[in-house]
């Protein structure tokens, strides 16, 4: 039977903190120049789940050992809480443990590891910081309920989609640099 022990040794761990922190950034870049938040909560994760998505999931190709979602999700949700972004903590730490149990079946490489992983990841942390987002705020019970669940529905359609093309470029793009020996293993 396979170890379930934490396996993290420091290569592991550099390039966890190192796509983590530069997810982190491109997020905060993003977010701040594009300015999408202010149009619509709906809106921002379609900004911020580009770039840092296809780090993140490189990061993870990278790593490629169990409980490295456990590991990114960890260190992110520590950059978020630092900087007061609290609805993103349960938002990360969600789909880290989803993501997580799910890449003990499919892998955290291949074609099929990384679409997966990046999809689940994508579209939850998109959906869910909507939704954390708006109940950590105290907007929840001023929109129609109705029309919160049309567009969330829409939106959760559009998360997953988006995730699933960012998963296909953050293949090609880990593919690549592990084969050239940028990234090693």
């Amino acid at each position: 039977m396979a170890s379930r022990k934490l396996n993290i040794d420091r290569r592991t761990a550099i390039y966890g903190i190192v796509f983590s922190v530069a997810s982190y950034a491109s997020a905060a870049v993003l977010a701040l120049s594009v300015g999408a938040y202010a149009l619509s909560s709906f809106l921002d994760p379609l900004v911020t789940l580009t770039v840092p998505l296809i780090l993140i999931s490189i990061g993870l190709q990278a790593m490629n050992k169990k409980f490295s979602v456990i590991f990114l999700t960890l260190v992110n949700a520590v950059l978020y809480a630092l900087t007061g972004l609290l609805f993103m903590v349960p938002t990360l730490v969600v789909a880290g443990v989803i993501d997580e149990l799910v890449s003990w079946v499919v892998g955290y490489r291949g074609l099929k590891a990384v679409m997966t992983n990046t999809t689940i990841v994508g579209g939850l942390v998109g959906i869910l910081s909507v939704v954390f987002g708006i109940l950590m705020v105290g907007l929840y019970g001023t929109i129609p309920f109705n029309d919160l669940l049309i567009a969330y529905a829409v939106f959760t359609v559009i998360y997953f989609v988006e995730s699933a093309v960012m998963g296909l470029i953050s293949f090609k793009i880990g593919d690549y640099l592990i084969k050239s020996g940028v990234i090693k293993s």
